[in-house]
């Protein structure tokens, strides 16, 4: 008998999830913490970044990678890695807040998510896009990917 159990979620509620972990594990922790945290992603380990309880008292570990080999400019650092994400969020939240329906693109099996809403930065004339992907393939584990998008597919929104 398997310790863990199946949960169905909406995409909307699973998009607030994840970015409510993101938030905390970010922008809301201390700044050392964070760095730490960035740094490992950054060198391309998997992090251990929460683990939530759920209404039914399951528990629910998020995993967090970041892929910036689509990332433009020098060296992607900590202060625009954070940007990036302040942008991601708070696109995400004003996308929950509307009306309309949050592009979700699904791979076949429906294990990996890619939620459509991108986080734009902009310094200089450098444009650049970061997503948000899932992906649920592990047993009690959500695996969290953000990443760079290559910025010459959202040129209308840039502008």
């Amino acid at each position: 008998m398997s310790n863990y159990q199946n949960f169905s979620m909406t995409p909307d509620r699973f998009m607030t999830m994840s970015a409510n972990v993101l938030f905390k594990g970010f922008l809301e922790a201390q700044r050392a913490d964070a760095k730490r945290i960035f740094n490992e992603i950054n060198d391309g380990k998997r992090v251990q970044l929460m683990t939530v309880r759920l209404d039914d008292d399951t528990e629910l570990r998020f995993d967090l990678f970041l892929d910036h080999s689509e990332y433009r400019g020098e060296r992607l650092n900590f202060r625009s890695f954070r940007d990036g994400l302040a942008s991601l969020l708070a696109a995400m939240s004003q996308a929950l807040e509307g009306e309309s329906n949050i592009p979700v693109f699904n791979e076949q099996g429906g294990r990996t998510m890619l939620f459509g809403v991108p986080g734009l930065t902009q310094v200089d004339d450098q444009v650049n896009v970061l997503m948000l992907a899932t992906d649920m393939r592990e047993p009690g584990c959500v695996q969290l990917k953000l990443q760079y998008m290559e910025p010459g597919q959202f040129q209308a929104q840039a502008s």
